[in-house]
This record gives structure tokens, C-alpha cells and sequence, in this order.
């Protein structure tokens, strides 16, 4: 119980110091009233097996998967990404793959919406089929489940060791199927709810039950105001750009790539040069901006004419030409 409560700890403090602002980890979770859950569903991915170097948790030999089973829930919605790109995603160095905090911050990361949920005071067999129920809804709705996982818990308590990906249950038949990307195999493994549930919440040896249960739901589209104008051939359009975010935003403008060709300026407040980009049909149509404040952009069309529209993340666009 001591190390499961400093394991708690210390996930709960990286959460303060290293996160970024946005996102949450649940510590319950309630179902709508309404929902509506079907007897059996199912959600198809490609197996993948865990990566060699990322093939233990918390030092524990032979406890694996957090990075394939994202990689395998990303599959199941449309996304390619490798383990390795969660791994780094996971923002520190990682020589034993990633734990529950790690998959985490990589799905801040990376832009992937998920619901997270660290739940560790389970107390009745009621509880325990709620959340059984949740896993349901969630495979219902085509969302892929990462599952906290104890091969063996008669041997081990107080803990887990490694992840699974839920991906389908029949409750007339009592089954629930996993893909384990440690033990395989790659068609799934089948268990009885019973089974199930001594493998997925891990007894506190206190009479409670604790688990840890990621459900992710795809990728984030990021939220963008929008500034339209039209331009001439030769025409310069300056923008002011107020914002606080100082680590920097990303601009993106839409125009017609095959007829028009445009450089782009950029400044800070005192008229001093930040940086420039061209944007044509063999370029990106995005460009970064650095620092907070009050800066300026200075958009000339080099070639052809007609409609841009600037889409931004945060802050206040305004045109100053006119």
C-alpha cells in the first residue's frame, strides 16, 4: 500500500509542475442516464507488439504495452503513429516505457483527445460493474480503451504492471476481448467478466479496488479564428497581431496555391525583423510566429490575386492598412 500511495503521489505532483493547463484526470466516473448500450460491440485495429525497448514498467520484467496499445487505439480511428512517437510525446527520458502519467501527457502532446481517469477507492461489486458498464459505453461508441492490466493478481497487489487495449465485449456470452501487445495473441484473448475485472482493478489489500483506464476518443482539431481579405498582385496588406502566449502560435492561410505566390514579414512592436516565409503551391501554408505581444505581419501577393484567409490559434487579428 506504501508504494502504490507514493506512486500516487508522485503522478499527481508531475501532473502540477509538468502539464500544460488544458486537460483533466477523472477520479470518477458517471455514465449519462440515457445511454443507451448494446449487448455486443466490437472495434477492429491492426496488432501491434510491443517495441523491445519499451518492454517494462516501473522496472517490473516482463510488464509491458502502454505505447502499443495507444498506437493500437490510434489505428482503430484512422491515426498512424509509431511507439516511438508516443514515447517522446511523453515529454522526459523513458528507458522503461510509459507508465499511466507518460500516455498522458503524450496525448496532450500530440493533440489526441482523450478521457483519463485515475480511480483508486472502489469499494462494492456494484462499483465494480459500473465500470464495467463504462468500458461497454465507451467500445459502443467506437472509442478504444488503454486498461491498466495484472497478468497474475494473486501475485501482486497494491499495483499493476502493464496495458491492454479493450476492443470488444458480448454480455450475453460474458465476454470481454483484449489485445495484449506483450503476450499476444494478435486475434485478442477472450475473459469472463470476472476474469476480467481481477486483472484490470488490482486489489489495495485494504477491502477497496483502484484502476487506471485511458479512452481515447481521436485526434484534436485545434480551435481557429478566422481574418479574410482579398489581394492584388503586388499589394502589401499589414496585419497586427496581439497575443499572450509567448512560446510562440501557428498561422495558417488559405489561398489559392496553383495562381498565387505570397511573402510573408514578420515584426515585433518596435519595428524590429522577426522572420519572413513564401508561401506557394511548393511550401507549407503555415507559418510560426515567436513571442508574445504586439506584432505585425506584413502579407505581399508576388504572384496573382485573390482571397486569403488567415486562420490563427489564440490572441486578436486586426488589418491596419486600412
Amino acid at each position: 500500500m506504501k508504494k502504490f500511495f507514493l506512486i500516487s503521489i508522485y503522478f499527481l505532483l508531475s501532473l502540477m509542475f509538468v502539464l500544460p493547463t488544458y486537460g483533466e484526470v477523472k477520479t470518477s466516473l458517471s455514465l449519462p442516464e440515457n445511454a443507451n448500450i448494446p449487448t455486443k460491440a466490437s472495434i477492429t485495429t491492426e496488432y501491434e507488439k510491443v517495441d523491445p525497448n519499451y518492454s517494462k514498467y516501473l522496472n517490473y520484467e516482463g510488464c509491458a504495452g502502454g505505447e502499443a496499445c495507444f498506437v493500437m487505439g490510434l489505428g482503430a480511428l484512422g491515426i498512424e503513429m509509431s511507439q516511438e512517437e508516443i514515447n517522446k510525446a511523453a515529454e522526459h527520458n523513458i528507458t522503461t516505457g510509459c507508465n499511466s502519467r507518460d500516455l498522458y501527457v503524450a496525448s496532450l502532446n500530440l493533440g489526441i483527445l482523450t478521457e483519463t481517469y485515475w480511480i483508486w477507492d472502489i469499494r462494492s461489486n456494484k462499483e465494480r460493474e459500473q465500470y464495467l458498464r463504462s468500458i461497454e459505453y465507451f467500445i459502443s461508441k467506437g472509442y478504444p480503451v488503454v486498461i491498466s492490466w495484472t497478468e497474475n493478481p494473486e501475485e501482486l497487489i497494491d499495483d499493476f504492471c502493464s496495458f491492454v487495449l479493450v476492443v470488444g465485449y458480448d454480455t450475453e456470452k460474458d465476454e470481454i476481448r483484449v489485445l495484449d501487445p506483450y503476450r499476444g495473441p494478435e486475434t485478442g484473448r477472450i475473459f469472463s467478466s470476472k476474469d476480467f475485472f481481477d486483472r484490470w482493478q488490482w486489489d489495495n489489500s485494504d477491502g477497496t479496488y483502484a484502476f487506471h483506464m485511458l479512452v481515447i476518443k481521436g485526434k484534436e482539431e485545434p480551435k481557429l479564428n478566422e481574418l479574410a481579405f482579398t489581394i492584388s498582385k503586388g499589394e502589401k496588406v499589414t496585419l497586427l497581431y496581439e497575443f499572450e502566449n509567448t512560446g510562440g502560435d501557428f498561422f495558417y492561410a488559405d489561398y489559392d496555391h496553383s495562381i498565387m505566390t505570397l511573402s510573408i514579414e514578420l515584426r515585433d512592436d518596435y519595428n524590429n525583423y522577426l522572420d519572413d516565409y513564401v508561401l506557394n503551391k511548393a511550401n507549407s501554408n503555415s507559418f510560426y510566429f515567436m513571442g508574445g505581444g504586439r506584432n505585425y505581419i506584413t502579407i505581399t501577393s508576388r504572384k496573382g490575386g485573390g482571397q486569403v484567409k488567415i486562420r490563427y490559434e489564440s490572441g486578436k487579428l486586426s488589418r491596419t492598412d486600412k
